[in-house]
């Protein structure tokens, strides 16, 4: 099956006992590949099932202040026209709220899958690459989102100490 010779000191070994050792590698690999892949796979559907519903209370909220929002801007609207009497603070409202709805879906977004992708440059990627790409993304994005929520609830707590409000 296979050839083996000495050329300059060195062995090489012919064709047949090459493909041996990548068939034995490829098999060893893709067990491991596939243990990988189903861990992975089952750890982001209980990501999912714990998150979804929180994300989608969250996003009823987000659509609701969407709503909101755009009805402050017509009462202010209205107001200045017909009183000419604006509501003060209506743009750190309406700041505020469009913050608020942003991250409220962002979780509802990432389930559904609904996010803008670079299909051209992790399309050439196997699936399992992109899977643990996938859980490294989920992670850093935890992380970040973890750092934000805590720094402006150490500026609120702070602003609160202070007596620092907008308006």
């Amino acid at each position: 099956l296979c050839s083996r010779r000495r050329i300059r000191g060195q062995e090489h070994y012919g064709l047949g006992d090459v493909r041996l050792h990548a068939v034995q590698l490829f098999k060893w690999n893709r067990v491991e590949y596939n243990l990988l892949n189903d861990i992975l796979a089952s750890s982001n559907q209980a990501l999912k099932r714990a998150i979804y519903p929180l994300s989608t209370y969250l996003v009823y909220i987000g659509a609701g202040l969407s709503l909101a929002m755009a009805l402050i801007v017509v009462l202010d609207i209205l107001l200045r026209l017909i009183f000419n009497d604006p509501i003060l603070g209506v743009i750190e409202l309406e700041t505020f709220m469009l913050a608020i709805l942003c991250f409220f879906s962002l979780a509802y977004t990432k389930i559904k899958e609904g996010h803008v992708s670079v299909v051209i440059f992790v399309g050439r990627f196997s699936q399992g690459f992109r899977l643990v790409l996938s859980g490294i993304f989920y992670i850093f994005g935890i992380y970040l989102f973890s750092v934000l929520s805590w720094q402006y609830v150490i500026q609120t707590l702070e602003a609160v100490e202070v007596g620092e409000a907008s308006v």
